[in-house]
């Protein structure tokens, strides 16, 4: 009676929990973004879009390949430590006053783990792409995954290790899955110009508990096959076949979501469409030195992720990279999203005045540098930061007196690039 009050309180301490958690999170969002036009589209149309979004059929193969990797490991675990490890012959471990068996901590570590992979993907993304973080991520847990099965029942401790390892994969994947998801819905746009977001990402949760769904009964299906008794000392096959749980099955489903994802096709540089280049201004005096680092620390105290050009040409016309062109800039508000920032050191006479101050130098670098753009993105349009002012007067040409601000502070549209 106590055992079964225990589970019944832990489940409504959770809920509790729960519910304070998700009340905290939707009262504090502040919906930013305002749509352009309120988007009213049938669901037959909806559903139509959605089976002809290859990249979400590929996602979804993915995610389900990966869900049944979570599902037959977390759920073969307690088989594991019982059977193979006999947990029963070691003392349970207290932490935090808290006491957990073998197969408890383990789990709790792997959960500990996952947290630190959901915490690594955003960086390890940004740096490499999401399609690469997310193979990597997925062949390192197979090759680990592998190795798993030669463990000996004693070699708990590597175990352990390994678990932290997979679990770190593990937990990196399902952000980027997520973010993919949302590179779906801006591609069914693209294509389309229908936006069914709600629909991508619903028909997503549908599919994880799909591959929760599998696994869990894969589990089942080849417990029985190896010859698994409940409760009794098992034999040779199916200790064989619980350590199989652990290693190379989950490890099938890896390599299956590694080659899905390999079909891939949105990269970051596909789905950032850039129609514009804005040439800015440091805005600092000819005459006081501002470097790279000085640039990040200004702009990192105003907020942003680190310097938000892409570029930024020194006097000596060193070219510095600044951010990848992968990623949205902090630049241009309101035109970040499908633009590349380039900045030149200067920008202001001695006396803080607006003036063209570009040595020969940086002329020539900011000339090569546009020309290698352009031939990146032969689409875009050149143009200052003020030219983006908004046309007060509606006559179609943002005229001087309209600026907002002087940056870059020389004509750009007169340039030969």
């Amino acid at each position: 009676h106590d055992e079964q009050h225990g589970w019944m309180m832990s489940v409504i301490v959770i809920a509790v929990l729960c519910a304070l958690l998700f009340y905290g999170c939707f009262a504090w969002t502040t919906e930013r973004v305002k749509p352009i036009k309120k988007q009213q589209n049938s669901l037959k149309s909806d559903l139509q879009d959605l089976l002809h979004n290859r990249p979400w059929w590929i996602l979804l193969g993915a995610g389900v390949a990966a869900l049944v990797f979570n599902s037959i490991r977390d759920g073969a675990t307690v088989y594991y430590f019982k059977y193979y490890v006999v947990e029963e012959e070691y003392a349970s471990i207290s932490l935090f006053g808290i006491s957990f068996v073998l197969s408890g901590l383990y789990l709790a570590v792997g959960q500990a783990a996952n947290i630190v992979g959901v915490v690594l993907a955003a960086p390890l993304s940004n740096r490499i792409g999401k399609k690469k973080t997310y193979m990597w991520a997925m062949s390192i847990a197979t090759v680990l995954s592998v190795i798993f099965y030669w463990f000996d029942k004693e070699q708990l401790m590597l175990m352990f290790i390994f678990q932290v390892l997979i679990s770190i994969c593990a937990g990196s994947i399902f952000p980027l899955l997520w973010s993919m998801y949302a590179d779906c819905a801006d591609y069914s746009e693209l294509k389309t110009g229908n936006r069914a977001t709600g629909l991508i990402f619903s028909s997503s949760s549908m599919s994880q508990k799909f591959g929760w769904a599998i696994g869990s009964a894969v589990t089942g299906w080849l417990l029985a096959f190896y010859g698994f008794e409940a409760n009794a000392v098992q034999g040779e096959e199916a200790i064989h076949g619980i350590r199989m749980f652990l290693s190379w099955l989950p490890a099938m489903g890896t390599v299956l979501s590694v080659i899905f994802i390999s079909l891939y096709p949105l990269s970051e540089k596909e789905m950032r469409k850039i129609n514009l280049i804005v040439i800015h201004c440091s805005a600092t005096c000819e005459d006081r030195p501002f470097t790279g680092q000085a640039l990040e620390a200004a702009h990192r105290r105003r907020g942003f992720d680190g310097t938000g050009y892409h570029f930024y040409i020194r006097r000596d016309g060193q070219i510095l990279t600044t951010r990848p062109v992968e990623r949205a800039g902090a630049h241009a508000h309101g035109y970040n999203a499908h633009s590349i920032g380039i900045a030149y050191e200067g920008g202001l006479d001695h006396y803080g005045n607006p003036k063209d101050t570009r040595t020969e130098w940086q002329r020539h670098s900011l000339r090569v540098l546009v020309r290698a753009l352009l031939m990146d993105y032969p689409d875009a349009k050149v143009v200052g930061h003020r030219d983006l002012s908004p046309d007060r007067n509606g006559n179609g040409e943002v005229e001087p007196m309209e600026w907002t601000k002087q940056c870059p502070c020389f004509e750009v549209k007169k340039e030969k690039w």
